[in-house]
């Protein structure tokens, strides 16, 4: 490996992997259906209004563009300027094209080609010019590598549209292919303006834009926010056909099926990109109505399925079996094609999309705040989860626009007009639901009387298409019912198949307890790339999780979406009636059961599957007899790997091309044959891989399932991979071995019921962890999971067979060729007897450490004995990347003594790592404060809230606070007590995983900390709410910085693919610190599989990080920490050199203080204080603890102190030995480090490699540095004005004004100065800020507040209002329009995140995860219904006044709703109260709200008490009160009435914990 490039899949061009963007997103439509140019004019006006959802740069914007109808006025004046009849603009024939054509290509070598090209396909190329720009409006970046933009026409006689659009489909992929150009677009409908640069940039760059002949009826308009600097013209959007607001987290997945439709895909595109191709290709070339494409593309989840009408559901079925889930995450979509536009938002409601009317125009838009409210005639209304809409122009009549309702029944007649109708209806009535027991699905009442699946899934396991149940299937020779070919899996067998010691204790624990296991303490084995024990190719891979752009989902709360179905056999074509012949079977899980005699006979097998909804192998393969094909996983005699694999493709490729609809890959003849080993997911992932590339008409892959049957399948992180790489189900027979002992005769279980409880028990907590699995990566259904993990030490040609991300790859040492090949003969002659089998022991590095960690806490050993036996200990066990590299020998005379370590204001350049009260006892939490202050250096607090005597000022200096997804007790004054706050992404000990703190450490002292109720158990929820993209973590910024402006943020992220790109996207945002990482750290509980398996090494983040951001011109801005796994001072220089600024340490501290490392953290027993709220000898024996030891808080201070002096006294040695003076300076020296172990293992030197600052560039000639607005001044004045108001003596105030999009966080910074000063805070009273009549505040409004304020508007807020409030009022009411009409009045999402005190009253809407996290405050939704509801086709949230999500994990405080819930609400509610209204005349009735109550809700409804009716009737009082304050006197008397007793009883139910 040579170079600086460590990850060895990337081009040099993209070193760090692709970008990801989010942005501002916009379409406008003329009412009447009639072109104008204040259609555009306006439309640009509003996306400009969105500016503070586009990234920057220097002043320089990320990218903004426009798509419109073609401008045929323009274009008739310019042909008749050219001597060209006129009225061809206006003919159906006439096309018009945009291009980017990159300034090093031939131009006229380019319009050659363009015109022969066209030429072919029978289209005459009228015009070919350059299109008029105005090069000087571009910044200086963007105008580096500007492309020349050019303009084509022409015009098609006697074509007709739908023919003419797939010509130019076709003319354009081809030329973009040959040419290397770019086409903004090519259509006969529609023309696309976009630049590099800002909003304002773009009418400025195209003059066309500002001419007044420019008509168009729609406007899709869009501004990008990249996550890199280094963005271009050709990803700037909207693209042919739509603008994206997000990100798809299985876009892995989804490009492989999109390529296997035939749909050709750029390499190197964005996810954005590939998605507008795709839908382009099956608009024009598989006919589908563009409303159908975007239906098949994202389509409903499953729990949406069960409850549509039957024959819609079928409709959506085929869907879903044609196509699939495969855009998950994110997304906010607006596509239009010809006159259709349609609107769609993620499953989940992740990202935003607001449907406007106006007089003029129908509007879709990231913010409803970008369109004045005073223009609206109805109430703006956000789109909820999964839903979509349609807008239809007739050109001169009007806009038909289609509900979500309204879509599905169209895209029903769609697909049965299309598939021939009669055949359609017979075949799909044929498809009966097969239940392994027999009898129809279970169902059982869940905790709100529901019926709902129960725990042992017996839905309906298989349906097949066009193969009657009643048919038997032919039956099938399977080799393990041949007792002549049965192996026994005894421990010699699973040796040879990678198998070690822990495999086996932990499939007995899963199989016993029936739940994931739980760990402590990070990860201490080595890296597989390391070991010297015996490792299989998926050890050498890290999961990946979700980062900042795509955030990862709560599977326990949020169960609806989540899938783990399977397809199995030949998969429906589009546009073609099922072939009778063809097979498809879908499964619940992957996982099937059985597949060796030793488990029992087959009923008892069946018996297992049919807990699961899966099969046994056997009635699976038995299913497709006879076109099962067999693939030998073996090496066979005088094969190597290559070869072997070479065999495996051509017997797979023939056999699919025979007729084949499931493949085989089973290792019998492993065994058998005593044969050479295959790795099961080398040769799934070659095999799926080849099956897709191969030539034919229809693609392989398509054609047929591929199963894996293998011993070498050893864990639930096998499982992932093998369903990452292709296998569309998997028997994992030797797991199901070793759960009944099967691998050593005297341990084996004989028991007929035991065996089936092991087996299924198993089974069933497999598929939960897979569940898990695809939930940190932002994935709810298993379809969508793709090759999204990454490799470390792979050989390059090996990782690029697989088609994997890979790191530190060497064709020389780590897993090569060779290697495998010699892998596959070891195995053999163990298997043969020829070499003993032994499984192995894995190492581990703390066992042997931490007493030596300790000694040196008491002063029992020196710092030179340390470092000695930490140097031995890493060469005999090397466990991290960074202890196979050693200081590179320099001469110098410095003393040690002279070396500055300094950073900031802080003397040392290490910290102690996040650590949260409640999972770490008070003593302990206590002392890292304690010792930080003694210490000089930070000590950052985990998620937990805060001790209200620490936030006296005493360590503030020292003191980082963590804002992560459960916002316990994060106010203003939390924010307020540190000189860092720290954004945690991904929640949990390991990223994404969520967290929950048990009931018994919800001590009274932990709950005041946290804002909650004692012994009530706490859920972290798996992200944070208010940041689904990278425009969301940019408003959390400033938020934070608003609240508290000396305060430095950081932005903590876990360590994965692109996490370079992810850097610079973070630095944009304005993050002042970005923390990274590493996969082996983590002190709290997680899943092992997690803390083994998730995240890739710190190494690898600092690394990419630190380049990525000395590429971006962005170094210098921020610092870079990092964490995992960090022991010694030696281990903190090395990070540094690799670009670190900081290194942090947390286990350490620990250890310092008497950690034994026993990782049972989150027992709350830990028998050394630390990690328990037990204090005393007595409490403890009491808890039945024996030999509790509590530590001395004094001497856990000097403990700690005296570690982390050492730390430091080896680092200053360090920096006189590599002849520094300030180890600062040091920064990124990677040079000064060199291999010195390993070497046979893994090649290193990229690692070892300087990469140096760039200078900064210097100002642009006759511009300088470019300058924008701040985004949110308007906060900062009102502070101005209070404190002058103060100044004059005045105890009470009112600020009164309009708000608009851009004016953000309004009362967050006054918030944040009165808790800052106490003293000024006494001397008021009240602060009253008031905006309206006709104001929309941007996002974060009222973030923050504190009981001194009183914040009304009249109009409505957008995402993240009221968030983290702690007192006082906030009021969003109902505004004028300029009719005098009263609207809106609604917020956007996640309103009042965190809440803990105060009253917060909304008059209109909600969008989806109102009050999520709610701790203690009194929320009022007034909103009401408006028109009957109508469940019958599984549509909740179109017209819901709550979008979804409701009070998900509300732990305490006071909630009514007047209106609709919304779907999915109450999931994770464990404390508080929600009084409900119901309108039995409206159709909402307790059955209703039951089916609105989420599946992971464990809530009850009750009818009214009496104590409920002052409550209910103090809080309608509130609500009354700023509705009087608001003139809305006919509302005021509406809600008096209702809030009689006897109507109160009567209409109104509360919602509580079960």
């Amino acid at each position: 490996m040579t170079g600086t490039q460590i990850r060895t899949d990337t081009s040099p061009q993209q070193p760090y992997g692709l970008e990801h963007d989010a942005c501002a997103l916009i379409l406008s439509v003329r009412k009447r259906g009639e072109s104008t140019y204040g259609t555009l004019k306006r439309a640009l006006g509003a996306l400009a209004n969105m500016g503070h959802r586009t990234g920057f740069v220097d002043g320089e914007g990320d990218g903004a563009g426009v798509q419109t109808d073609i401008p045929r006025e323009l274009w008739a004046r310019r042909l008749s300027r050219m001597g060209l009849r006129a009225s061809l603009a206006t003919d159906p024939g006439f096309w018009v094209g945009h291009l980017f054509i990159p300034r090093a290509l031939d131009l006229q070598g380019v319009r050659e080609r363009l015109h022969e090209a066209f030429a072919a396909k029978g289209l005459q190329l009228l015009v070919d010019q350059p299109g008029r720009v105005r090069p000087e409006a571009l910044g200086p970046q963007a105008s580096i590598d500007a492309p020349r933009f050019w303009q084509i026409a022409g015009c098609a006689d006697g074509v007709d549209r739908a023919e003419l659009n797939a010509l130019l489909f076709h003319v354009q992929t081809a030329l973009e292919k040959s040419l290397q150009i770019h086409f903004a677009s090519l259509s006969a409908t529609t023309v696309v303006y976009k630049a590099r640069g800002s909003v304002e940039m773009l009418m400025r760059y195209y003059p066309d834009l500002q001419d007044r002949s420019y008509h168009t009826a729609m406007a899709l308009c869009h501004a990008r926010y990249s996550t890199n600097t280094v963005s271009s013209f050709e990803r700037v959007q909207p693209f042919a056909l739509l603008g994206h607001n997000g990100e798809i987290n299985t876009i892995s997945r989804f490009r492989q099926e999109v390529e296997q439709l035939g749909i050709a895909l750029a390499p190197g595109n964005s996810d954005s990109q590939d998605v507008d191709r795709a839908l382009h290709a099956l608009w024009v070339d598989f006919g589908l109505d563009p409303i159908e494409a975007i239906e098949m593309l994202f389509p409903p989840v499953p729990h949406e399925l069960e409850a549509m009408p039957p024959a819609l559901r079928e409709t959506y079925i085929h869907l879903r079996h044609t196509f699939g889930p495969y855009t998950q995450g994110p997304a906010a979509i607006i596509a239009r094609a010809g006159d259709t536009a349609i609107g769609s938002v993620d499953a989940l409601g992740l990202r935003p999309l607001w449907f406007i009317e106006t007089e003029k125009e129908y509007v879709l838009s990231s913010e409803r705040g970008a369109i004045s409210l005073e223009t609206m005639v109805r109430d703006a209304r956000p789109l909820a989860p999964g839903e979509k809409i349609a807008l239809s122009v007739k050109r001169g009549q009007g806009v038909e626009i289609l509900e979500h309702p309204a879509i599905r029944r169209y895209v029903a007649a769609q697909v049965a007009q299309r598939t021939q109708p009669q055949v359609f209806r017979t075949g799909w009535q044929s498809w009966e639901p097969l239940t392994p027991s027999g009898h129809g699905p279970e169902r059982a009442p869940d905790g709100n009387g529901n019926g709902a699946p129960t725990q042992t899934r017996t839905l309906r396991a298989v349906e097949h298409a066009l193969l009657k149940v009643a048919e038997l299937p032919q039956p099938i020779a399977l080799p393990w019912r041949e007792p002549e070919r049965v192996t026994t899996i005894d421990t010699i067998a699973l040796a040879a198949t990678g198998w070690n010691r822990e495999h086996l204790q932990e499939i007995e624990s899963l199989a016993s307890e029936g739940k994931d296991l739980v760990g402590s303490l990070g990860h201490d084995g080595p890296l597989a790339v390391l070991s010297r024990q015996r490792v299989n190719l998926a050890d050498f891979y890290k999961e990946t999780v979700a980062v900042v752009t795509n955030p990862a989902i709560d599977r326990e709360r949020e169960t609806e979406a989540f899938a783990t179905k399977t397809l199995i056999g030949v998969r429906p074509a589009l546009n073609r009636v099922p072939d009778p012949d063809d097979l498809l079977v879908v499964l619940e899980t992957p996982l099937l059961a059985g597949g060796h005699p030793d488990l029992g006979d087959e009923s008892l097998a069946h018996e297992v599957a049919a807990a699961l909804g899966t099969l046994t192998v056997d009635e699976l393969l038995a299913q497709f007899a006879p076109r099962v094909g067999w693939l030998a996983l073996c090496v066979r005699e005088g094969e190597n790997v290559s070869q072997a694999l070479d065999r495996l493709v051509d017997e797979a490729i023939g056999a699919v091309r025979d007729g084949v609809q499931c493949l085989v890959l089973d290792d019998t003849e492993l065994f058998e044959q005593r044969a050479g080993w295959l790795d099961p997911h080398l040769a799934t992932g070659v095999i799926d891989r080849a099956l897709r590339e191969a030539e034919s008409d229809e693609n392989l892959r398509r054609r047929t399932g591929i199963v894996v049957r293998s011993a070498s399948v050893r864990t639930l992180h096998d499982i992932a991979l093998l369903c990452g790489f292709g296998a569309d189900a998997i028997n994992p027979y030797a797991m199901l071995l070793a759960s009944i002992g099967a691998h050593k005769p005297q341990t084996m279980i004989r028991d007929e019921q035991l065996l089936v409880e092991r087996q299924r028990s198993l089974l069933e907590t497999l598929t939960h962890g897979l569940e898990k699995v695809i939930s940190t990566i932002g994935c709810h259904e298993l379809r969508g999971y793709g090759r999204v993990f990454s490799a470390i030490g792979l050989a390059p040609s090996l990782a690029d067979a697989l088609d994997t991300p890979n790191y530190f790859g060497s064709e020389q040492v780590g897993l090569t060729w060779e290697r495998l090949d010699r892998e596959a003969r070891d195995r053999q002659a163990e298997l043969r007897g020829e070499v003993k089998a032994q499984l192995a022991r894995v190492d581990r590095f703390y066992p042997k450490f931490w007493k030596k960690a300790e000694a040196v806490a008491h002063g029992e050993l020196s710092l030179d004995e340390f470092i000695e036996i930490y140097r031995n200990l890493t060469e005999e066990v090397p466990v991290a990347l960074r202890h196979a590299v050693g200081f590179a020998p320099v001469k110098s005379k410095i003393d040690p003594e002279s070396v500055d370590l300094s950073i900031g204001h802080h003397d040392l350049p290490v910290l102690i790592s996040a650590m949260s009260f409640g999972s770490q006892g008070e003593l302990a939490y206590r002392a890292y404060a304690e010792a930080a202050r003694q210490l000089n250096i930070l000590c950052i607090n985990g998620e937990g809230g805060e001790l209200p005597d620490m936030m006296d000022g005493r360590y503030t200096l020292n003191r980082g606070q963590q804002v992560a997804s459960g916002r316990f007790g994060v106010n203003a004054q939390f924010l307020n007590s540190a000189c860092v706050i720290e954004i945690k992404i991904g929640q949990g000990a390991k990223p994404g995983e969520g967290g929950m703190l048990p009931g018994y450490k919800v001590t009274p002292q932990v709950a005041e900390a946290r804002r909650t109720t004692p012994f009530v158990s706490l859920i972290s929820p798996s992200n944070n709410h208010d940041i689904y993209s990278i425009e969301d973590l940019a408003q959390l910024i400033e938020e934070l910085k608003t609240v508290n402006p000396r305060a430095r943020v950081s932005v903590k992220v876990p360590v994965v693919p692109g996490i370079g790109i992810i850097a610079v996207g973070v630095a944009k945002a304005g993050a002042d610190i970005i923390n990274l990482t590493g996969y082996d750290g983590a002190t709290g509980a997680a899943r092992k599989h997690a803390l083994q398996y998730v995240g890739l090494p710190s190494e690898i983040g600092v690394i990419q990080a630190h380049r990525a951001l000395i590429d971006a011109g962005l170094r210098h801005r921020v610092e870079l920490w990092c964490d995992g796994g960090m022991k010694t001072g030696s281990d903190a220089v090395k990070m540094i050199l690799l670009g670190a600024n900081r290194v942090g340490f947390a286990t350490m501290a620990m250890v310092a203080m008497g950690c034994t490392i026993c990782r049972k953290c989150n027992e709350g027993t830990c028998h050394v204080g630390i990690t328990t709220h037990i204090k005393t000898i007595e409490e403890a024996e009491a808890h039945g603890i024996k030999s509790f030891e509590p530590r001395d808080p004094s001497r856990a201070v000097e403990a700690i102190v005296r570690v982390f002096s050492a730390l430091g006294e080896e680092m200053r040695r360090i920096t006189a030995q590599l002849g520094a003076t300030r180890l600062q300076d040091l920064v990124g020296r990677a040079d000064l480090l060199e291999q010195v172990q390993c070497q046979d293992l893994v090649d290193l030197s990229a690692m070892c490699t300087h990469y140096p600052m760039k200078a900064r560039p210097e100002g642009e000639p006759g511009v300088g540095r470019r300058l924008t607005r701040p985004r949110n001044t308007l906060t900062k004045l009102i502070t101005d004005l209070a404190l002058s108001a103060l100044d004059e003596c005045e105890r009470e105030a009112t600020y009164q004004d309009e708000a608009m999009a851009y004016d953000r966080a309004l009362g967050s910074h006054l918030a944040g100065e009165l808790v800052r000063n106490p003293a000024l805070s006494s001397r008021i009273d009240r602060m009253h800020l008031n905006f309206g009549p006709s104001s929309l505040a941007g996002n974060g409004f009222a973030a923050w507040t504190i009981d001194k304020l009183d914040i009304v508007i009249e109009g409505g807020a957008q995402d993240g209002a009221a968030k983290g409030a702690n007192g006082g009022r906030v009021a969003i009411m109902k505004g004028l329009n300029h009719n005098g009409l009263r609207l809106d009045g609604s917020v956007g999402k996640s309103f009042a995140y965190g809440a803990q005190s105060g009253t917060l009253i909304v008059q209109g809407d909600a969008d989806s995860r109102a009050c999520v996290r709610l701790s203690g405050a009194d929320v009022i939704f007034g909103g009401e219904l408006h028109r009957p509801i109508d469940d019958s086709e599984g549509v909740l949230g179109t017209y819901a006044n709550l979008k979804g999500f409701a009070c998900e994990y509300m732990t305490s405080g006071r909630v009514v709703i007047l209106g609709d819930p919304g779907p999915y609400a109450f999931a994770g509610m464990t404390g508080g109260v929600v009084y409900q209204q119901l309108s039995p005349e409206m159709g909402l009735d307790e059955r209703a709200l039951r089916r609105r109550i989420g599946r992971g809700a464990k809530v009850a409804i009750q009818p009214l008490d009496d104590s409920d009716i002052p409550q209910l009737q103090e809080l309608l009082g509130q609500y009354i009160a700023a509705l009087e304050q608001t003139d809305q006197l006919d509302t005021a008397d509406q809600i008096h009435a209702l809030a009689r007793p006897w109507v109160l009883q009567q209409r109104f139910v509360k919602i509580v914990p079960a």
